[in-house]
């Protein structure tokens, strides 16, 4: 960590050298009006949080619920950044809690940028408004651009038509409607030249797959560092403790035995806490990693070959990893992860997957995850999950502002389509009498919902013709069977169809009546359940021994569609990424998000839940993309923080039967061929390296998961 410090601190101050200063308060009259504009806050100049010189604008916000408290400099002179790439400046929150500021910039006409960052309690921070490279990620192949960038967190703006970036006047923050007081300083108040991603890009990976750029610590070099890591953690391995109060399978050991008759996973509530129960009668908390695979999803360098210093040729050990994956179109892939490990390990199925299984009992998880190597499974004592999908010769539909398709569960061919996996399974691998297999899931993340709009999925449905969409003709009955007339319909929406079969074309609705949103939801309900029931069907016609665990619905789920989900689910499953379930676990924000304290409506089920998917992401190693807002921190230790923040509230809640990480390795830096993902989520970083943070916090709170 230190060493991360001096380099970023040595980023910073070569940054320096090269930016305009615009402001840094070091007299008194750089912080007195005009020079400076403000309300509801004092304002003053220290030493605290200077960072050029050897002063500090230092602001204080009074508590006021019902205002926005500002400050505001006003620039010495009208500046033209057009030429620039960022515009920044440093803060510091001197207060007690995190707090979430309003950054501005603004031009002489008085049209602004704005965006917003958070800071925890006793931090400085550089952010910055990007000026130049405005090119979105997808443009690289990326889900995500750097999230820092010469020593700034970046802000990429919305500019609103007519801003003039060359003749900016003020910069400023607010706060909206604090409710305590809120201490924070302000300096050096900067500019710095223009760049594009391509030239920071360029040669940006190298062999092994890490980042070439920002002083990345502990960087493999050579092979022969591979095998040495592989000697060493080998070695740490054999030496870890074996986890007390644990049967062989994982299970709670001097728990109490219940009765357990069908010789395979159930669940049980205990003194008033839902719980697994194994085929032997003992409570288990199912503590899973997912995507436990040698071959993970590859980087594709088909027309980015200048990103990567080195790629495979023929004659080269790695070159089978080269290979064209078909994502949309067929393009060229190399897998670094796939390519560090036949380097490091060489036979996977003999060195490989000995040591990942020595990994599982030495962190203490106790049960594979899905999207696992099938290799994995079938291990003795040894739990699984495994995740059913609906195939993909199915017939599927886009949900406005959902990454995810929806399958049409109205299409009379549909149910076919869910039997030939589970039929796989149950042929080829046995997995119906295997004791050790938990339960399915089924698909993942599906849109029934979208953050944006909850009726986003019916709306999409709105959007196709019948002849299209057999969702569509259903909803169409539906709504016939709800209304006597169209008209009827138009009035409780508020729409103007002149009738039934004007409504089965393709229709744009945007109502928000209190009558459409209840039909929305009752539509919403019946296609949860046809999707449920016809799983749950599915899966009993082959496999009558082992659990339905639900669809992993992200954490933007609907009480409707978990009420169907949980008539038809043995288990609910959702996926949060997040630090918390709810505020009392809140160790990292200022505040709850009440999108995430949703969770706690689920007690009126009082049905046994899995967290099939969760996990919290830094920027400060390899990988340099925001996985999200919520789920993104700075650094791995404040990752493992938030991590177990997540995990013990999961332990903490009596409905949670299980938690699953994800996953056991980084997304390839320049992204996979599945949406250009390149976030840290990994337990391991690209080289099979594990992050000693999040191992070290595994260790120490699967100690605990009996502890409930």
């Amino acid at each position: 960590m230190n060493r991360l410090i001096v380099l970023l601190l040595a980023s910073c101050l070569s940054v320096a050298s090269q930016a305009q200063t615009l402001a840094s308060f070091e007299t008194d009259f750089e912080v007195a009006k005009p020079q400076v504009d403000y309300k509801f806050c004092t304002v003053s100049r220290g030493p605290v949080g200077a960072t050029s010189g050897s002063s500090a604008a230092q602001v204080a916000f009074q508590t006021k619920p019902t205002d926005y408290p500002f400050f505001t400099a006003t620039l010495p002179a009208v500046e033209d950044l057009s030429d620039n790439g960022l515009v920044g400046l440093d803060v510091t929150n001197t207060g007690p809690q995190t707090e979430t500021f309003y950054f501005q910039v603004y031009d002489e006409n008085g049209k602004k940028l704005e965006s917003f960052f958070s800071i925890r309690a006793g931090e400085t921070r550089s952010c910055a408004f990007i000026l130049s490279d405005l090119s979105s990620a997808s443009a690289y192949g990326l889900r995500g651009l750097p999230a820092v960038h010469d020593g700034f967190y970046l802000i990429k703006p919305t500019f609103p038509v007519g801003f003039l970036k060359n003749r900016i006047t003020k910069i400023g923050i607010y706060v909206k409607k604090p409710v305590n007081p809120i201490f924070f300083s302000v300096d050096n108040i900067r500019a710095t030249p223009s760049f594009t991603w391509t030239s920071v890009f360029t040669g940006g990976v190298d062999r092994f797959g890490q980042r070439t750029w920002g002083g990345v610590p502990g960087k493999v070099a050579t092979n022969a560092d591979l095998v040495a890591r592989l000697i060493q953690e080998a070695s740490a391995l054999d030496a870890a403790p074996a986890f007390a109060d644990r049967t062989a399978r994982g299970s709670w050991a001097t728990g109490p035995t219940l009765p357990n008759s069908s010789g395979y996973f159930r669940t049980v509530k205990y003194n008033g806490k839902w719980y697994f129960l194994d085929p032997a009668g003992k409570l288990f908390w199912s503590t899973g990693l997912d995507t436990i695979d040698s071959l993970d999803l590859p980087t594709p360098t088909q027309g980015r070959e200048y990103m990567f210093q080195w790629l495979p040729q023929p004659a080269d050990p790695e070159y089978p990893f080269l290979t064209t994956q078909v994502n949309g179109s067929p393009t060229t892939c190399f897998d670094f992860i796939a390519a560090n490990i036949l380097r490091k390990y060489g036979d996977t199925e003999a060195t490989w997957i000995p040591h990942q299984l020595k990994r599982m009992s030495a962190w203490g998880f106790n049960t594979v995850g899905s999207f696992s190597w099938l290799s994995m499974w079938q291990r003795p004592n040894l739990p699984y999950v495994i995740c059913l999908n609906t195939d993909s010769s199915a017939k599927f539909f886009s949900v406005t502002g959902a990454t995810r398709q929806m399958p049409d569960v109205f299409d009379a061919t549909w149910p076919t389509k869910l039997e030939a996996k589970i039929q796989e399974y149950v042929t080829f691998r046995n997995v119906n009498t295997d004791p050790n297999l938990i339960g399915y899931f089924t698909d993942n993340e599906l849109p029934f919902t979208a953050f944006a709009d909850e009726f986003a999925m019916v709306r999409s449905v709105l959007a196709k013709s019948s002849t299209s969409l057999a969702a569509k003709e259903y909803f169409v009955a539906r709504m016939q069977k709800r209304y006597d007339t169209i008209d009827q319909l138009n009035t409780a929406w508020g729409t103007a169809f002149t009738s039934w079969d004007d409504l089965k074309l393709a229709k744009t609705v945007t109502s928000v009546t209190a009558g459409f949103q209840a039909d929305a939801r009752f539509l919403i309900r019946a296609f949860a359940q046809k999707y449920y029931s016809t799983w749950r069907t599915a899966i009993r016609k082959y496999d009558a021994n082992h659990l339905y665990l639900g669809s992993k619905c992200n954490q933007n789920f609907t009480m409707d569609m978990v009420d169907v989900m949980q008539q038809y689910c043995d288990v609910l499953s959702f996926t949060c990424y997040a630090p918390q379930l709810t505020a009392k676990y809140a160790v990292l924000s200022g505040s709850d998000r009440p999108l995430i304290a949703k969770f706690d409506t689920l007690i009126k089920f009082d049905k046994p839940i899995m967290l099939s998917e969760y996990d919290n992401s830094a920027v400060d190693r390899n990988n340099f993309a925001a996985a999200s807002v919520d789920a993104t921190v700075d650094t791995q230790a404040l990752r493992a923080i938030a991590n177990e923040s997540m995990l013990r509230s999961c332990l903490a809640n009596k409905l949670f039967v299980g938690a699953h990480f994800f996953k056991l390795y980084d997304d390839p830096v320049f992204g996979n061929t599945f949406q250009g993902l390149n976030n840290n989520m990994g337990i391991c970083d690209v080289t099979d390296t594990p992050y000693p943070e999040m191992v070290e916090m595994f260790m120490r709170v699967h100690k605990d998961i009996y502890n409930r």
